[in-house]
């Protein structure tokens, strides 16, 4: 009996690693592909606990050294809510200008506490290059804005 118990619990723990590493490799893999599609110099993804605001996990391609929370005067942010299992979640996206058109930084983020995940999610593209589907525009709205819904909605 207590061996049927401890190869269950064995298997729990086996299954729920397997659905961590899934979603740590999917997400790498949505970033990855994201940079690669836009051109874009690079990328983070930023997951962050909610409550004490310590960053738990980076993912990164390519050049990007973004440190989410300061945030300067070139940058313009608008807010979008997004519907998930029926809740409102606040999205933000925000385009940083440096030297337009070429140093532009595309951030999307949002604290997903009111959907009962206890962290924040921010992605951020370093440069990325307009596309005939973004209308030649490089704004967060058209690439990280996607790639943050693409990542709330795997989870």
């Amino acid at each position: 009996m207590k061996k049927n118990i401890f190869l269950a619990i064995f298997a729990l723990f086996c299954f729920l690693g397997a659905i961590l590493v899934f979603n740590q490799t999917h997400i790498q893999n949505l970033l990855e592909q994201t940079v690669e599609h836009f051109g874009a110099k690079g990328g983070q993804i930023f997951i962050i606990n909610a409550k004490t605001q310590n960053i738990e996990k980076v993912y990164k391609v390519g050049e990007s050294n973004f440190s989410p929370f300061k945030f300067t005067d070139e940058t313009e942010c608008f807010l979008k809510p997004l519907l998930i299992m029926n809740k409102s979640l606040d999205t933000y996206a925000c385009t940083r200008i440096k030297n337009y058109p070429n140093q532009v930084e595309a951030i999307s983020f949002a604290n997903l506490s009111s959907i009962g995940k206890n962290y924040e999610i921010w992605v951020v593209l370093q440069e990325p290059r307009p596309k005939k589907e973004t209308f030649g525009f490089v704004s967060a709205p058209w690439n990280a804005l996607p790639l943050l819904n693409k990542i709330i909605k795997s989870l």
